[in-house]
């Protein structure tokens, strides 16, 4: 898996799995995967050391891919890739309630 694709599926579980995170790992992957900032930048954003910026990143990733884990619901979505026009806007409904909290 190159780069890109590892950004895209970390960036799919922080909208599925985000709400499991505490609010600071939420916004320091926000920064980091969507928003593009350097360790050093977010750093200096939140008064924490680079180290600090760096194993929260490690610990939130965790956590999503723990919870695609034992959840599934990445894995469920890309089994219905192929389905029909209506299946996918019940998906993306769905997708969106969760982004949302439900």
């Amino acid at each position: 898996m190159n780069d890109l694709e590892k950004i895209y599926q970390i960036n799919q579980l922080i909208d599925l799995y985000g709400s499991l995170l505490t609010r600071s790992q939420y916004e320091i992957m926000k920064d980091y995967y969507e928003n593009d900032l350097s360790l050093s930048e977010i750093s200096e954003l939140r008064g924490i050391s680079r180290t600090a910026v760096s194993d929260a990143l490690k610990k939130a990733q965790a956590k999503l891919v723990e919870a695609e884990r034992k959840i599934g619901i990445k894995r469920t979505i890309d089994s219905f890739k192929d389905e029909d026009e209506k299946t996918k806007q019940v998906i993306d409904e769905f997708v969106e309630r969760l982004k949302n909290g439900i």
